[in-house]
């Protein structure tokens, strides 16, 4: 699954952005694990920090 089809699995996307940084937050998801999921596609091999709050 590429990481734009998990995107349209969250109902919302909101992208902030601040000099040269951006935050990107997706969900609700339906569970932790479906997020997890989405984090390490969305993520991938790259070095970007994610974090899951409720």
């Amino acid at each position: 699954m590429s990481p734009e089809s998990s995107i349209k699995t969250a109902n919302k996307l909101s992208i902030q952005s601040s000099s040269n940084l951006y935050r990107v937050r997706l969900g609700p998801f339906a569970s932790r694990s479906e997020a997890m999921n989405t984090i390490s596609r969305v993520t991938g091999e790259k070095n970007i920090q994610a974090v899951i709050s409720q």
